[in-house]
């Protein structure tokens, strides 16, 4: 009995170690996530959730996708409050687009997400390096990732082994 608690005790303490901290977003930072369609012909169809990870106090009011080559791009739609502009490959090597509030009222506070922002290009651009700017000032340059991260494996092992010495502590009990 002594050594099933020992080990159970071990376990849950190695299990805890594995886990990795969680990271406490430093001032500011913005997570952009994005889902890609193929419209067919040439055209791809990007819809975008801007997220405000940042410390408080920090407030998302502007986005520029910085694109890869110069492109044919259409806003679909902006959310209520965002405004958008194509700056294209005349005065810079490649087209950029702007995407930013048009009223302090509609800047993302942080620790919230906001979504509606989709545009087609005439090539499958997939992830596109951004420039996120905050009402501090500051500037956070980035690039895009996919909306579904894959879970940690980390996280099934323990959850699968502590179910396992659940039920290894629940036979002991009932013999016992």
């Amino acid at each position: 009995m002594k050594r099933t608690k020992l080990s159970a005790l071990l376990f849950m303490v190695a299990g805890m170690l594995c886990i990795p901290a969680t990271p406490v977003p430093a001032a500011p930072d913005a997570g952009i996530f994005y889902f890609e369609t193929d419209l067919g012909e040439g055209l791809w169809q990007y819809d975008y959730t801007f997220n405000n990870t940042s410390d408080a106090g920090e407030y998302l009011y502007n986005v520029f996708f910085n694109f890869t080559q110069d492109t044919s791009f259409t806003f679909i739609s902006l959310p209520v409050g965002w405004d958008g502009i194509l700056w294209d490959g005349t005065t810079w090597e490649t087209s950029i687009a702007d995407t930013y509030s048009s009223d302090v009222d509609y800047d993302i506070a942080p620790g919230n997400s906001l979504g509606g922002f989709a545009f087609t290009v005439d090539y499958q651009a997939g992830d596109i390096a951004y420039d996120a700017q905050f009402s501090g000032g500051p500037i956070v340059y980035g690039t895009t990732a996919r909306l579904a991260p894959e879970p940690l494996s980390s996280t099934f092992f323990i959850t699968g082994g502590g179910a396992v010495l659940l039920r290894s502590l629940v036979k002991s009990r009932r013999k016992g």
